[in-house]
């Protein structure tokens, strides 16, 4: 017969013992997996990796756990890649979960590291879950090599990869707002989209290069005072700010 429960996790904590706290993890009293969680983030043990990956199956712990691997993402970061590659042999169950993939990529997207770049252009065809979180993660890390693919997958994102390209904010990403918004020189006739392609070039600029598309897609529209002209100055108006410089 048991006398006594477990050791508390502040215990286990200080004496540093990471197994334990990673059994812990199976505990359960969801309080117990959340203080374990966290703890594991504190001693900062990459051995605890896996283990806090498929604690992200868990939606009790799931913040936890995220914020702990973000906390030792530069030490997990392959542990991280090969989740949201779906070939992680340490965390397959949680592999397989579009929801762990999804906050993996949010995770690799606030961690800064290069690293992360290739796996979240991958996991651009991921399920839409997936691919959405890698959007931001990549706007997040601001890498040129993002932009080619964003602009490949324009069909299946539409304004949120040219919002994307905005945010990044590479020149290269011009061309492909621009094809976007007037394919085969055509203005779009949604005042939304092309609004978002207006604010798109003005984020990338330089205002030489992108101020005549911006005017030209104006024009195509209605003056302000009408809603589809008032959708277009609201996106000239902000252009503009990020530019530096009057449209006219």
């Amino acid at each position: 017969m048991r006398l006594f429960g477990p050791p508390s996790v502040k215990k286990l904590e200080a004496e540093r013992d990471v197994s334990a706290l990673i059994e812990a993890l199976q505990s359960e009293k969801a309080q117990r997996r959340l203080e374990a969680s966290e703890a594991l983030g504190r001693l900062g043990d990459p051995a605890a990796g896996p283990a806090l990956v498929e604690a992200l199956r868990d939606p009790s712990v799931r913040d936890a756990a995220a914020a702990s691997l973000l906390m030792m993402a530069p030490e997990v970061m392959d542990v991280l890649v090969m989740t949201i590659r779906q070939a992680n042999p340490l965390a397959r169950e949680a592999a397989e979960d579009p929801a762990v993939r999804a906050v993996i990529a949010q995770i690799l997207g606030y961690a800064g590291d290069e690293r992360a770049v290739e796996p979240l252009i991958g996991a651009l065809d991921d399920v839409d879950e997936v691919g959405h979180a890698a959007i931001q993660a990549l706007v997040n890390l601001k890498d040129p090599r993002a932009v080619t693919p964003l602009g490949e997958r324009t069909v299946r994102y539409g304004v949120e990869a040219i919002q994307a390209l905005g945010d990044i904010g590479d020149q290269r990403g011009m061309a492909i707002v621009v094809e976007w918004v007037m394919p085969q020189s055509h203005v779009r006739t949604s005042a939304d989209e092309a609004a978002v392609a207006i604010r798109a070039l003005g984020r990338i600029g330089p205002p030489e290069m992108v101020v005549p598309f911006i005017r030209r897609i104006r024009h195509h529209f209605p003056g302000a005072g009408t809603p589809n002209g008032d959708i277009i100055q609201a996106a000239v108006v902000d252009a503009e700010a990020s530019l530096g410089e009057s449209v006219g």
